[in-house]
């Protein structure tokens, strides 16, 4: 993650990644749950640098209401949809991921309608919701103005089903191009922008060794996935 050896502003995991980039056996590189707090603008530059660092941002989001945001303990949603514009700024291919949760408490349907359409805006390249579940011990679990648990669920419906066009609309848009893939099985590999078991993947028309990474033609998508 960005927060490696506990520094805030991830300039210890860009000095990790270069070392990294540096041994002949690795391939690729790809960086997991960066909380946007930890991301700064040097942290991308060294990811933009390093063709073996996959052009993938996991920023987990949560929601885009200063409301809620506050109640979560996160900065304003305009300090992240800065960061989302730096990234995209220096690396314009670059995927992003996030993760979101509906029915925090709080949340009415206005601050939930201004998560839809902020989703609508930025177009996340890929997107997990949950709806939220109340824990004992938790600094959220008494607080005031919770959804019902059937609320929350049908809001992270609607969020997800406005995310998954998004998301295939992203992959349509890798037809016709080369992308370096890396075989996980005989049928199935995945390229720089998808990340294993929660983004799509590439399904192949002829069996590729495991383990072999090379440019494939990507010929169409099928929803999430892409075929080669």
């Amino acid at each position: 993650s960005a927060f490696y050896l506990k520094d805030p502003r991830g300039r210890a995991l860009g000095g990790l990644l270069k070392k990294l980039h540096r041994i002949s056996a690795i391939r690729r590189i790809r960086i997991l749950y960066m909380h946007p707090a930890h991301i700064s603008e040097e942290l991308i530059n060294v990811i933009a640098s390093l063709p073996k660092v996959a052009r993938y941002f996991d920023i987990p989001i949560q929601h885009t209401d200063d409301h809620i945001l506050a109640r979560m303990g996160r900065s304003p949603f305009s300090e992240t949809e800065a960061l989302i514009d730096m990234i995209r700024k220096h690396i314009p291919a670059a995927a992003l991921r996030t993760t979101f949760i509906t029915g925090f408490p709080g949340e009415t349907e206005k601050r939930f309608n201004k998560l839809t359409q902020d989703l609508k805006r930025l177009k996340f390249s890929w997107a997990g919701v949950f709806a939220y579940s109340p824990e004992k011990g938790t600094a959220a679990y008494d607080m005031s103005g919770r959804p019902s648990a059937a609320e929350a669920l049908s809001r992270a419906k609607r969020l997800m089903e406005i995310q998954r066009k998004i998301s295939f609309e992203f992959s349509r848009g890798f037809a016709g191009k080369r992308l370096e893939v890396i075989a996980d099985s005989p049928l199935a590999g995945r390229t720089e922008f998808q990340s294993p078991g929660v983004d799509g993947e590439v399904i192949f028309t002829k069996k590729q060794r495991p383990g072999a990474m090379k440019k494939m033609l990507i010929r169409s998508s099928k929803g999430y996935d892409l075929l080669a």
